[in-house]
């Protein structure tokens, strides 16, 4: 759906194009914080006896604070954009390391086949 409403209005309004990519990529800085997260709640919850259920609570809690943080720093881009019209290079990269991350937290804690219980 929001990749419909992205070539909608990229054809009517094409001065928009940069913001929409922008928020393409505070949307990935979200799922890559989310899934870091979730990394980090099953590494906590493993060696103890909780469960994932146990730490959600405070799992959101960091989770929205992960998001206003992304947030914060997609308004200062678009602001800066908007005021100057730097290039989006750096902000480019930093979602790609978000995902980077998310995808080595995940690769790290993978586990073995022979560990699952049945």
């Amino acid at each position: 759906m929001f990749g419909f409403a992205y070539i909608i209005t990229m054809h009517a309004y094409p001065c928009t194009t940069t913001y929409w990519v922008l928020s393409f990529d505070l949307f990935f800085q979200c799922t890559g914080a989310t899934g870091m997260l979730d990394v980090m709640q099953l590494c906590y919850c493993a060696p103890r006896p909780l469960t994932v259920a146990d730490t959600n609570v405070y799992t959101m809690r960091l989770c929205g604070a992960a998001y206003a943080l992304a947030g914060l720093g997609f308004a200062s881009v678009c602001t800066v954009y908007a005021t100057m019209g730097t290039g989006l290079l750096a902000y480019r990269i930093a979602t790609s390391a978000v995902l980077f991350l998310e995808v080595l937290g995940y690769s790290w804690y993978a586990p073995s086949a022979h560990s699952c219980k049945p």
